[in-house]
């Protein structure tokens, strides 16, 4: 696990370099409305990806660590089905959206390079289950080196196209990933169980990882709330901070990737002693994370420009929470393995619950810092949560 570990984790924040540098490039040039629109439509993209993901991507990556072939299959079709379903669905809330000509048909790409984006992800699963370190690789340094390559060329050929030139490169990349991601599985996997009866098997045996994950993901609801009580503009201040941020999220990301299936294939001793080992490393990046505060109020207009100061502090508790957010990230990762997926669905769909209520409530008293302080209180009580159940079970193993 930790040779697997230590590749993931490597190209992970290669990875997450490059897309920060992609993201902050497109800041800087464009418009605070552009930002703002950006935004909210990736905002509720990432929910709506978790509502139509069905929770097949931790049912691919349990099964496959435990062997079980023709579940894979049909966790991989259902995947497939559940790509289109979302692009579908959104194409036409875009349509019926009140977007400009000129932001309809870019928020449109950007809906289906943020789609594809979820299918490969979702894809790979199996891949980090069967311990390959290659394929992931490949497939994130190809995908990030040529958006960024791409916004660079774009930029400097249509540097007044600031948006068109991000969702194109966006696009391109993913596609690019997406055919190397599913060449590999061909390959692996042959003709994919597209059966009626196999995929109804399949969406029953996922439905407490679909419960988790879209619970999870309201939290990514923040932006469209923010931009319905605060407007365009605080939404441009606060979707400009978290997703500067959110490229970090990658790493323990790809560390709940890799202990879910180690979860499930080993004892409850060595979960332990890799959950040690995961709590010093979020706590050491929470130390470094505290100490760096006093220097937001010059960095981020340095780095983000003038146009978006107001977002320091939002940048700041989004910071402060991300070891947060990826040691209880780990923990659900532990706890699924161990098969304790029920209590994950059941606290996973109480912190939903209440983000959206602390999105309305925060939004409509403090705007986008009320939004960003509801995050970041909700992450900590999930950690919270998740961290007494497990240290229950293991007294009473």
């Amino acid at each position: 696990m930790k040779r697997q570990l230590f590749w993931l984790t490597s190209s992970r924040l290669l990875g997450t370099v490059l897309q920060g540098a992609t993201l902050l490039i497109f800041l800087r040039v464009a418009s605070v409305a552009q930002i703002g629109v950006v935004g909210i439509v990736t905002s509720i993209s990432v929910f709506a990806a978790s509502l139509f993901s069905l929770g097949v991507g931790r049912f691919i990556a349990t099964s496959q660590a435990r062997g079980d072939r023709p579940a894979v299959s049909a966790g991989l079709a259902l995947n497939q089905l559940s790509t289109v379903a979302l692009v579908v669905v959104g194409l036409i809330g875009l349509l019926l959206s009140r977007l400009t000509v000129d932001l309809l048909i870019p928020m449109c790409l950007l809906w289906v390079a943020l789609a594809i984006e979820k299918n490969l992800e979702v894809s790979l699963e199996q891949a980090f289950a069967r311990q390959e370190n290659v394929l992931p690789t490949v497939v994130t340094m190809v995908r990030r080196t040529l958006t960024l390559l791409l916004v660079l060329v774009g930029l400097w050929l249509f540097e007044r196209e600031a948006l068109w030139v991000y969702v194109l490169a966006l696009l391109v990349g993913n596609s690019i990933g997406s055919a190397l991601v599913h060449g590999s599985l061909a390959r692996q996997m042959g003709r994919l169980d597209r059966r009626l009866a196999s995929l109804k098997r399949a969406l029953l045996n996922s439905r407490h990882f679909y419960v988790a994950d879209l619970s999870n993901q309201a939290a990514s609801l923040d932006s469209f709330f923010v931009g319905l009580f605060g407007g365009t503009a605080q939404a441009a201040y606060y979707s400009s901070a978290t997703r500067l941020v959110n490229p970090l999220r990658l790493l323990p990301v790809t560390i709940g990737t890799v202990l879910l299936p180690f979860a499930a294939r080993s004892s409850l001793r060595q979960v332990r002693k890799a959950v040690r080992q995961v709590a010093a490393v979020m706590i050491a990046l929470e130390l470094a994370v505290l100490l760096s505060m006093p220097l937001l109020p010059e960095l981020v207009p340095l780095v983000l420009g003038e146009h978006l100061r107001e977002s320091t502090w939002i940048f700041g508790l989004a910071l402060a929470g991300l070891p947060v957010w990826g040691l209880a990230q780990a923990l659900t990762s532990m706890l699924q393995g161990i098969a304790d997926v029920r209590f994950v669905a059941i606290t996973s769909l109480a912190t939903g619950v209440a983000s959206v209520l602390g999105f309305c409530v925060g939004g409509a008293l403090a705007g986008a810092f009320g939004v960003a302080v509801t995050v970041l209180a909700v992450s900590v009580s999930r950690l919270a949560t998740l961290a007494i159940r497990f240290i229950r079970l293991s007294r009473n193993e």
